[in-house]
């Protein structure tokens, strides 16, 4: 949605969290709740906007801005030493050009504004004794002074601190590169001395006036943020919880966040009902060509509708219709005879009150809504109000939201509606001569009505000085395809000790057979035969387990999926970013650095590893893998087919930092992986394996004892399906229909560590950790390692390879291939901190 501004001044920070605020049409009923309800996307565009308010308004807020007064003493020839000494010195204007940007490396903002120019003006004097004889000479006068060239930058973090937005300064540079004096009298000796003398002195001075009162506006602006109130009113009954939830996401044209909200009655304790997340996608309003997009999750709607429900609103007296004669007696004699003759001619009410909160549901293209209400028929004699007969009314209609002015309206339409007598006490009715009038009644006075109200909405709290303009609204179909996809109904929901919701699904429910290569596939439940292979020996290896075990099991036929949550979609499209190269160190934004083993030149059918389990670090937005792969393809440095599994520590997808079981898989040469199960393709058969389930526990440094996980990837040679096993579990299989080169074997097979770098505005490396943070020089108990690797050959003979290493920053992250021994038969040692004083860069 566009933007106009009408406030004269404001700050970068203050934008920030105007454009989130403008952006909470939905609030927490209660700060227990653990999902946020509403997001928000800053786009580009509305980025650029911020831009331009920080460098046209903050920048030039700050004046008229003081410096310090100068002063030094001089030696001129033939004069001695002069002192001179600039006061008053006042910056009055600043000029910024067009070349200015604003950047999110990683976790932060930096806005950089170039080429701007400032002017002051100068008071300068000047004294020194004769030559001639021992008397002082002075003068005094105005000068104006151009500053040109100067680069401002700002990089400002964000993160949630007990539900408000908090910001710091972590970085503040100014920068002068040209300064020009014109004096207002004096002497050209005057004007070269001061020139050289004072250029620096005036340089330094502007870079930290503007330096320090950018830093005190920070400081200002979380100040104020902090004392923002977390409840905003709506109207005089309910109000919008503004509390933010998670940490605020990144990525290199967008910034989100998350808010955990629904509407609540002003001034009152929070209501016992508590609103659950419902797994189908929100409606989503935004567009690229706008600068802020909303997503509302049905619950935001829900929460409105029992908040109005409580609040007794939800009753309506209809005295007037557009046809009068339908509120007398007579204008239903031929429908209700016995109304007629046991009122004849009296005068009526229809009495509307709704008997539950509307239940609001979100669908692929619009609003839907279900009423049920009671339709009591009043007859009015004199003082009296005589209630006849009551109608049950069951009301089906479908809406949309839009965005008007600053406020959030919608609209809705009738679908269709059905009816029952609840009683009467002038006999049974007959609901077939009714319906006719019931639907014309709901047509034109119900509808209508609910519109006029629909159409004021609910204000959006927009802060004084700024309106919404052009603003659309339209449901997100990427997200919402996703989630359809990947949330299919269940038979039974586990809530897990680590906060996952792990659903049952009926095994022929899966995502998989949305795949259209899939769509009359027969599910294999096995491999045809197992595979055999030499078991490490006398190592005191354990194996890991998924913490949802302990909360349930899935029944048989059933398969345990990991429910997806929206919120999480949306980072994840945030940090979208498809300029990714490997072993490139400043080619683009982002690269995967990797330290590993390999074997090329063969058919592979297989490939096995043991991998201990590590929690690294990762920087937002970043991850750190440790896995298998096997890759189909006629050229060493392309891939066409491909599937890889593992660990990961992965933010960004997870909205967590804990170690967790992962795939991914592509073919065709797509350079965009599918995981876990988020796009159909592969056919999961076990129910005990939750693939992006969070593995536990992990090995401790310089303890001998280490948690497995134990992989293999092989290819069926009966069926050629590519199958994968964790531990002795043979979860499932990718069908060999997905793949060209692969369905005939692999062409390489990998065992590696790999992490994402993003490489920020000043070049730094990334502190995100490989494997335990530690070298592979540090060997057992304190390195990551892969154990028992093998390659499988078209026998299903499991061989051990002779392997290649591939290592793209060795003095970030190492790599060692041992001697073969008794307890891990071939092995690798991998890992490292990332940056460090050999790897700063």
């Amino acid at each position: 949605m566009a933007m106009e501004a009408q406030a004269p001044k404001t700050n970068l920070l203050l934008i920030i969290i105007i454009t989130s605020l403008i952006t909470n049409p939905s609030l927490s009923q209660t700060q227990e709740q653990e999902e946020p309800f509403t997001s928000i996307l800053i786009s580009q565009k509305g980025l650029n906007f911020i831009k331009t308010l920080l460098i046209t308004k903050a920048i030039s807020s700050s004046i008229p801005l003081y410096l310090p007064t100068i002063s030094k003493s001089i030696n001129y020839p033939f004069l001695g030493s002069v002192h001179i000494s600039l006061s008053n010195i006042t910056i009055y204007e600043f000029g910024v050009s067009s070349s200015s940007d604003i950047i999110i490396p990683h976790d932060d903002v930096s806005i950089i504004a170039k080429g701007v120019t400032c002017n002051l003006s100068i008071n300068w004097e000047y004294d020194y004794f004769s030559w001639v004889g021992p008397f002082k000479v002075s003068d005094k006068g105005n000068a104006s002074v151009l500053v040109e060239g100067m680069d401002i930058e700002l990089t400002i973090g964000l993160e949630n601190k007990e539900g408000t937005l908090k910001m710091n300064l972590t970085e503040c540079d100014c920068h002068v590169k040209n300064i020009s004096i014109k004096l207002d009298g004096g002497a050209s000796w005057l004007y070269q001395g001061m020139l050289n003398a004072f250029q620096e002195e005036i340089g330094s001075a502007v870079e930290n006036a503007i330096t320090k009162n950018l830093r005190e506006g920070i400081l200002k602006l979380d100040s104020f943020l902090q004392s923002l109130p977390k409840e905003i009113p709506v109207d005089d009954y309910s109000s919008l919880n503004v509390t933010f939830l998670n940490e605020p996401f990144f990525s290199n044209s967008s910034i989100g966040f998350d808010i955990n909200g629904l509407f609540r009655a002003r001034e009152t304790n929070p209501t016992h009902k508590l609103f659950e997340k419902n797994t189908m996608p929100p409606v989503f309003c935004t567009d690229n060509t706008k600068m802020i997009g909303i997503s509302l999750d049905e619950a935001v709607f829900n929460s409105a509708s029992a908040l109005y429900y409580d609040a007794e609103f939800m009753h309506w007296i209809v005295d007037k219709v557009p046809d009068q004669s339908l509120l007398n007696t007579a204008g239903w004699r031929f429908i209700i005879p016995q109304l007629y003759k046991k009122y004849p001619k009296d005068d009526m009410n229809l009495n509307i009150t709704l008997s539950s909160p509307p239940m609001i549901k979100i669908l692929e293209r619009n609003l839907d809504a279900t009423m049920y209400a009671d339709l009591t028929i009043d007859v009015l004699q004199e003082d009296q109000t005589i209630p006849v007969a009551c109608i049950s009314l069951v009301i089906r209609g479908s809406g949309s939201v839009q965005i008007s002015g600053n406020n959030l309206t919608g609209s809705v339409k009738l679908n269709d509606f059905t009816m029952s007598q609840n009683w009467s006490d002038i006999g049974n009715l007959r609901l077939y001569l009714i319906q006719p009038v019931m639907r014309t009644i709901i047509q034109t006075v119900f509808l209508p009505f609910a519109n006029t109200q629909l159409s004021k909405g609910f204000p959006l709290p927009i802060v004084h000085g700024f309106t919404l303009k052009d603003a659309i609204s339209r449901q997100n179909k990427e997200v919402f395809n996703q989630l359809k996809r990947q949330n299919k109904p269940y038979v039974k929901s586990i809530k897990s000790s680590d906060e996952d919701i792990i659903d049952c699904v009926k095994l022929t429910d899966q995502p998989a057979f949305v795949h259209p290569l899939l769509k009359n596939h027969t599910i294999q439940l096995l491999p045809t035969f197992d595979l055999e292979w030499e078991q490490s020996k006398q190592i005191d290896e354990k194996p890991i387990t998924q913490l949802w075990e302990l909360s349930g099991s899935c029944p048989d036929g059933t398969i345990p999926i990991k429910r997806i949550k929206r919120n999480i979609l949306l980072r994840e499209s945030f940090f979208a970013n498809k300029n990714l190269s490997i072993n490139s160190k400043k080619s683009s934004k982002a690269v995967y650095e990797e330290a590993g083993a390999y074997v090329y030149g063969g058919k592979y059918f297989g490939a096995r590893g043991n991998i201990n389990i590590w929690n690294p670090q990762v920087q937002k937005g970043e991850f750190s893998k440790a896995l298998i792969s096997v890759i189909g393809s006629n050229n060493p440095d392309t891939i066409v087919d491909s599937i890889e599994a593992g660990w990961h520590v992965n933010p960004t997808m997870n909205g967590d930092s804990k170690t967790r079981l992962f795939f991914s898989w592509t073919n065709k040469g797509d350079k965009n992986f599918c995981y876990d199960l988020r796009c159909p393709g592969f056919v999961q058969v076990s129910k005990k394996v939750v693939i992006g389930g969070v593995l536990m526990p992990y090995s401790v440094y310089g303890s001998k004892q280490q948690f497995m996980l134990n992989l293999i990837i092989w290819r069926d040679s009966v069926s050629g399906h590519w199958w994968l096993i964790v531990g002795k579990e043979k979860v499932g299989y990718w069908p060999k229909s997905l793949f060209s080169y692969l369905r005939k074997g692999a062409s390489r097979a990998m065992w590696t560590g790999r992490i994402k770098n993003y490489i920020d505005t000043s070049d730094h490396h990334t502190t995100t950790q490989m494997g335990s943070g530690h070298f592979a020089t540090e060997d057992y108990g304190k390195a990551s390692y892969i154990s028992n690797i093998y390659i499988a050959d078209e026998r299903n003979n499991m061989i051990e390879p002779s392997l290649l290493s591939y290592i793209s920053r060795p003095e970030c992250y190492s790599f060692t291939n041992p001697p073969i021994n008794p307890f891990f038969r071939t092995h690798i040692y991998f890992g490292g901190p990332g940056r460090n004083k050999d790897c700063e860069l």
